[in-house]
């Protein structure tokens, strides 16, 4: 596997072997899977440099041919530009019917990312489903996470500081929804807080329970796992590693059943920013 080289000529050399293997999931998801954000972007700049394509449309295609391989998904998502990603990520969420676990996955998205890049992410949702995420957020029909969703849609015209402020510091605020919110409203909100606060904290448990069932949620894992590489994921081990006294890449590997997925999470398990 190709070490993490830097300068245009090692990501050129990267992009040649990833080339080569674009018919071979198992053997590209180890070639990403140790590349940082940043560099996955320049990778996929120099791909279209080199050969005149666009990395994640030739995977697009990969995931179209190969609709069972979940590999080749999580491979698509991970290429893309973290707003187009959120952007599809949140397209799944709304049109899931805005289930328990999709209004988690929309705070997941919206309370990790500044306001610009919240832009960004609103504009890659408009430009690859013609429609507006907000209106969509605040439209789907009424179900117990309804109040929940406003809360969640106000949130975008704040910064992560104020809405935290707002809902750890105003006692009258706080006071309401212990008296008229639903315990569902109150988990709701709880969620928004830990995902703002404490996000280490956040993904490493959900890396956990994902990866505890009986047959693992795929979609959770995922949700984790670009969780974890916002967050910074030598962030996520120590704190795995102090929240389950286990070593996450230890973990993955002995708890999911051996697999061309399994191998790829394991991997990112491994990476490191300073490596």
């Amino acid at each position: 596997m190709a070490s993490r080289l830097p300068g245009a000529a090692g990501f050129e050399e990267a992009c040649r072997e990833i080339h080569d293997a674009c018919s071979q999931p198992r053997f590209l998801g180890l070639l990403l899977a140790l590349r940082s954000p940043s560099e996955r972007q320049q990778i996929r700049a120099t791909y279209r440099a080199t050969f005149g394509e666009d990395l994640a449309g030739t995977l697009q295609r990969i995931v179209v041919a190969n609709q069972e391989n979940e590999l080749c998904k999580l491979l698509y998502l991970w290429t893309l530009e973290p707003a187009d990603r959120d952007a599809i990520i949140a397209q799944e969420a709304v049109d899931g019917g805005m289930t328990v676990a999709g209004y988690q996955t929309l705070v997941e998205v919206f309370t990790r990312r500044k306001q610009n890049q919240l832009f960004f992410t609103k504009q890659a949702y408009m430009a690859r489903f013609r429609r507006n995420l907000e209106q969509d957020m605040v439209t789907e029909p009424a179900h117990p996470y309804q109040r929940a969703r406003n809360v969640l849609c106000f949130s975008l015209f704040l910064s992560s500081a104020v809405l935290l402020t707002r809902l750890s510091c105003n006692t009258v605020s706080v006071q309401a929804l212990k008296t008229n919110g639903s315990g569902e409203f109150e988990e709701s909100l709880r969620v928004v807080v830990k995902c703002i606060h404490t996000p280490s904290k956040y993904y490493s448990k959900l890396l956990q329970r994902s990866m505890q069932c009986t047959a693992p949620d795929k979609r959770l894992v995922a949700r984790a796992i670009f969780g974890s590489d916002d967050v910074g994921i030598d962030e996520i081990k120590s704190v795995f590693k102090s929240s389950y006294g286990r070593n996450l890449a230890d973990f993955i590997h002995e708890t999911l059943p051996e697999s061309d997925y399994r191998d790829f999470l394991v991997a990112v398990a491994t990476a490191s920013a300073t490596s």
